[in-house]
């Protein structure tokens, strides 16, 4: 998580629709870095800073949570933006685990 929380409806909600677009889409770390940054420079919602302080500390654990685990997106979200993300995306629990 970011050193401050933006846990906020608006960035829970943009954070699941990104991380279910990608999850679609996701061949590789450049795919995810180019989604995120078009979203960077048209978001009302988070700072353009904010934002790509996101995509440089988050694309290589994005990219391996993606790989390696069967975590819901709204699980992804909570750890990528804070756990009030839960609470936004009315998340109800999951079976989740990490691949060998």
């Amino acid at each position: 998580m970011l050193g401050k929380p933006y846990a906020d409806n608006k960035t829970c909600h943009m954070c699941n629709t990104l991380i279910g677009l990608g999850r679609q889409i996701m061949t590789s770390k450049e795919v995810l870095m180019g989604l995120v940054s078009g979203v960077c420079k048209d978001s009302d919602s988070l700072s353009k800073r904010a934002c790509t302080e996101l995509l440089e500390r988050f694309a290589d654990p994005v990219v391996w949570l993606f790989k390696n685990t069967k975590l819901a997106t709204e699980e992804i979200c909570s750890l990528l933006v804070g756990h009030g993300c839960l609470g936004f995306l009315e998340y109800r629990g999951s079976n989740a685990s990490v691949s060998d």
